[in-house]
């Protein structure tokens, strides 16, 4: 396909994703109250695997299609700007692809050069001491920009949302690398540009922690996905530099972001989170009636040898019952406050089930300071109910499951769901055990 200019793309990509949309809306059965902005090529306005959807309605057809209908319009348009065609890549990638649709609707056309011009010339080698300023003075601005929006995002807006954890970290790699590329005297090579991204990212997680904006526990678990942003967005700026004859127009690049970031808070959706479930299991050497009491009280758990538990995320301690039947509370101790759980299914010695009303901060923050309480202490990750079914085993054992639903308002949910899973994960170990240990231990067992 011919070069194509920002006009043409602007006007075909409109037209591409407007009709997917839009057949999105027809094909669906029950209102529409907001789109997924998350993923605009694979979106989700239609459930998966609706009954009585046509095939070529079904989401993941209609994603594939106009997928297939961008690709064909960007590889035109990086023609016009002479760029790489592997930042197509970005294209697949949830979040990011709108950011990359709006930045080629922005990028201008590539300038014919001289022939006699080479890239050497418009990169000479390295000066060591105006790199090494050249930098620090990127390093500088990027953690800065970082910075900033993190605390109007979160501290003061308390937004943990694709703008906040997606956004930040690609925007800040891309400017330091933009910064860097600026300026004609300094060669960079796509090892620098990396090593720059991630030191930006590295940066700007340590300062946080100084700051007391966040704890240390909460960085470490969002590095892996900042660093992978963090590649893509100094991949982008180097895609970038054989864009402009003679040298890097940051300011041009960085209005497509300038329009964008705003625009996404917008559009992020702020529907009730989905209810997730967590089961876990052990079997254990005793009847469903030895085991019965000591889900309703057990005593003390020893002290815990998990990392996570150690610096700051809370784990239960012991639990305890007031009442019997439906309507009793049960109350379980977290050494950072107490779960009220109140009744509702009643079935000994089979299945015990419960609601929760009440629940203690998720964890402590570590850091150096005493006291720091970022929003998402509060109100981002609810336990919903919990309960404990017990299964005779033909050896006598009963197989012992206990399970959590929860939500969690934090984006991409699924990221963060690998972090609560595993944590929720060890919470349940930590009982079942205490449970195995105490059961099996006591006479009669």
């Amino acid at each position: 396909m011919a070069a194509m200019s920002r006009a043409h793309f602007t006007i075909w990509i409109g037209v591409v994703l407007s009709i997917k949309l839009t057949v999105e809306r027809l094909l669906r059965s029950d209102p529409v109250t907001a789109f997924d902005w998350s993923n605009l090529l694979v979106p989700g306005l239609l459930p998966a695997g609706s009954q009585g959807d046509p095939v070529w309605g079904h989401p993941l057809v209609l994603g594939v299609i106009a997928t297939g209908f961008a690709l064909v319009l960007a590889e035109a348009r990086l023609r016009d700007c002479g760029m790489s065609r592997f930042s197509l890549i970005l294209l697949l990638v949830p979040y990011i692809n709108m950011l990359y649709v709006v930045l080629l609707m922005f990028f201008p056309a590539r300038e014919a050069l001289p022939a006699e011009t080479d890239d050497d010339e418009l990169n000479p080698p390295p000066s060591g001491t105006l790199f090494l300023e050249s930098s620090v003075m990127a390093l500088a601005a990027s953690v800065i920009f970082g910075i900033g929006s993190v605390v109007i995002l979160a501290s003061f807006g308390g937004h943990y949302g694709w703008t906040l954890f997606m956004g930040i970290p690609f925007v800040s790699s891309f400017l330091a690398v933009a910064l860097q590329l600026k300026n004609r005297s300094t060669y960079l090579s796509w090892a620098g540009a990396m090593t720059i991204a991630f030191t930006t990212t590295a940066l700007l997680g340590g300062l946080l922690v100084l700051f007391a904006i966040e704890g240390l526990i909460c960085v470490l678990m969002y590095l892996p996905l900042a660093f992978f942003l963090a590649m893509l967005g100094a991949s982008a700026a180097m895609s970038m530099k054989f864009m402009y004859q003679g040298g890097f127009t940051v300011r041009r690049a960085m209005v497509p972001f300038c329009v964008f970031l705003p625009m996404s808070l917008g559009l992020e959706q702020t529907n009730l989170p989905p209810l997730q479930e967590v089961t876990s299991s052990i079997e254990i050497n005793a009847a469903p009636e030895a085991i019965w009491p000591y889900l309703l009280a057990f005593p003390s758990i020893p002290e815990p040898e998990q990392w996570m538990f150690r610096y700051g995320v809370a784990y239960p301690t012991k639990a305890w019952t007031d009442g019997a039947g439906v309507g009793a509370v049960r109350y379980c101790e977290f050494n950072h406050g107490t779960f009220v759980e109140p009744i509702e299914i009643w079935d000994p010695p089979h299945h015990l089930r419960f609601r929760v009303t009440e629940q203690p901060i998720p964890m402590k923050e570590l850091s150096p300071y005493r006291n720091v309480h970022p929003p998402h202490l509060e109100g981002y990750f609810e336990s919903e109910r919990g309960e404990f079914v017990l299964i005779p085993l033909e050896n006598g054992g009963t197989r012992v499951l206990g399970t959590t639903w929860y939500r969690h308002d934090m984006e991409p949910i699924r990221y963060w769901s690998w972090w609560t899973d595993y944590t929720i994960h060890q919470i349940h170990d930590r009982v079942l055990r205490h449970l195995k240990t105490v059961i099996e231990a006591a006479p009669g067992s």
